[in-house]
């Protein structure tokens, strides 16, 4: 699958002149698009326990609910004809060939693609007006849909007061666009945005963004850092004076405590770049069964590439690498290993692997035992 983007535009100047900076419509940006899920099937999806799910219930424009999944079948039999939404998010990480459909958007780096997730509404159904921090591809599945977008981002937006939700008190909208099946929008951050259902058969994926807070990567980096930091490494004060007043916290020791986290603060690259590889790739490690996954030794899971002529990557894992020469840092759901800079890129790049390829690009002993680690782990697996 590729986007079918409209004349004079294509992923350098999308990235140039639209991301994070204006909405852009695409028409028939999928023009074989057949949608593979119904709607009943994403009810389906929405009674499991491990699959994230959302209902929300719109009763008067200034009234409106949320429940969370697991629903039950009695909630969804009882839903009314009009007004309300059906969200099933991490689609592709629980139904892992929906990988398929994410990879038209893998022009942007692994690390800032959140999840797919996939929405239904009958006629009339929405979530209400609002704004998102993030940015987001809607590609218009089945059905059509309308959506009202405003004329720039809002930075300090007045909401309804509702606990759960985040519904824009006056929304009023500036350009209104109807989407059929294959055609995408895209919207950056703070965008305030409304989308209604037009018919009965609205289902609308959306390929959403992550992007990393200033707070969390703070709040991380300083556990990073501790966990380097000898335990026994205390504040000295051997020219401690005297003081007037015991309770003060002098200027002087201030001083000392301020340059004592600056020391300790100031990193090389290197190790800056195994943080932030592991913050990175550690969201999302739900498929990283930990190091008891499988007691066979190395030997025996490499026998799996023999045995098997193809593997997959589990979609719940996400893989990254800070480049090197000829060795660089390979990270696997916020852990940090030693690859080779080829089978690093291999296994980065693709979801699905010749299993021979793998092998011949493992040429060292710490390559092989990567990959055994990988298999152990469940992160690679057999294709049946």
């Amino acid at each position: 699958m590729r986007i079918n983007w409209p004349d004079g535009i294509d992923e350098a100047v999308f990235l140039r002149d639209y991301w994070q900076k204006k909405p852009l419509l695409i028409r028939n940006a999928f023009p074989d698009w057949d949608n593979p899920l119904s709607p009943e099937e994403l009810a389906g999806l929405s009674l499991e326990d491990d699959i994230p799910s959302r209902l929300i219930r719109e009763i008067s424009p200034t009234e409106w609910t949320l429940q969370h999944g697991p629903l039950d079948e009695a909630t969804l039999t009882g839903l009314p004809a009009y007004g309300y939404s059906l969200l099933v998010s991490d689609i592709e990480k629980l139904l892992p060939d929906f990988i398929t459909y994410v990879q038209p958007f893998r022009f942007i780096p692994d690390w800032r693609i959140d999840d797919l997730m996939i929405s239904y509404a009958p006629e009339g159904g929405s979530v209400g007006p609002h704004t998102d921090q993030y940015d987001v591809f809607l590609l218009q599945a089945s059905g059509t849909r309308e959506w009202r977008l405003g004329d720039g981002p809002v930075s300090d937006p007045e909401l309804l007061p509702l606990p759960d939700l985040k519904i824009l008190r006056d929304f009023k909208p500036a350009h209104t666009h109807t989407l059929s099946p294959g055609d995408l929008l895209y919207l950056p951050p703070r965008l305030a945005h409304h989308g209604i259902s037009r018919d009965d058969r609205c289902m609308t994926w959306s390929v959403g963004f992550r992007a990393p807070s200033a707070a969390a990567m703070v709040a991380d980096f300083g556990r990073f850092l501790g966990s380097k930091i000898n335990a026994d490494t205390l504040y000295p004060d051997p020219d401690l004076a005297a003081q007037k007043n015991p309770g003060e916290i002098t200027p002087h020791a201030i001083g000392k405590l301020t340059q004592m986290l600056k020391d300790h603060l100031i990193t090389d690259e290197t190790l800056f770049a195994e943080w932030v590889g592991r913050f990175l790739t550690e969201a999302g490690s739900s498929g990283w069964l930990g190091p008891d996954a499988d007691d066979s030794d190395s030997a025996a899971l490499l026998a799996t590439l023999e045995e098997t002529p193809a593997l997959e990557r589990c979609t719940q894992s996400r893989l990254a690498f800070v480049a090197g020469e000829e060795q660089c840092s390979f990270f696997v759901n916020g852990e940090c290993f030693s690859a080779g800079q080829a089978l690093a890129e291999a296994l980065c790049r693709d979801y699905r692997y010749n299993s021979a390829d793998l092998q011949a690009l493992a040429n060292t002993r710490a390559d092989r035992q990567l990959l055994a680690e990988l298999i152990k782990r469940q992160v690679l697996l057999p294709v049946e």
